[in-house]
């Protein structure tokens, strides 16, 4: 099956890496210590996977824990699909021609779901302003409207009736949000 977002694949390098919660609504510590029977140690790692379809991992590195989150549900990584939205939604901002990839409505159910699917839960509210701020800061490294073809394949992808089948897709699972993998 052709995977949802395959038309961004090309531009994965603009879109940046995302981190394992975009949006930083999940507390990894908290989950980990939760699920103590399912984690497995490997080293400085430890795996655990909450189902069939999610796995997050932890890296310590001099003290410092780095955790990555995997989900190869069908819908993909909601983390993921969070930063390309993100990153459609700075760009049709900053060069309005291009028109805008998700309406308020849209916004406000992926982020509700988000923050359903958090752990802890989150509100939505906060979520709306992590994403407003990662927008704004995206829309200030935006140098110009002058882009390549790549990304407007990317901004095509995400416009808004694509918005519409994308997130019907990603939203028909419940599931931790998670950023990997992120194409």
């Amino acid at each position: 099956m052709k995977h949802p977002l395959a038309p961004a694949l090309l531009v994965s390098l603009t879109v940046g890496s995302a981190s394992a919660d975009p949006l930083g609504a999940n507390d990894y510590a908290a989950i980990f210590a939760q699920f103590p029977n399912k984690v497995v140690s490997s080293g400085n790692q430890r795996h655990l996977s909450l189902s069939e379809n999610i796995t997050i991992s932890e890296t310590v590195r001099t003290g410092t824990s780095t955790y990555t989150g995997m989900d190869l549900s069908t819908g993909g990584a909601l983390g993921c699909a969070v930063s390309m939205f993100a990153r459609s939604t700075a760009v049709t901002r900053k060069c309005p021609s291009l028109g805008h990839p998700l309406t308020a409505e849209q916004q406000n159910r992926l982020l509700e779901f988000y923050a359903l699917n958090s752990f802890p839960k989150a509100e939505p509210e906060v979520l709306n302003a992590r994403f407003e701020e990662i927008v704004q800061q995206q829309m200030a490294d935006l140098p110009n409207c002058d882009l390549s073809p790549d990304v407007l394949i990317f901004i095509k992808a995400f416009s808004t009736q694509s918005a519409k089948n994308l997130l019907d897709i990603l939203l028909h699972e419940l599931r931790l949000p998670v950023s990997n993998p992120c194409l």
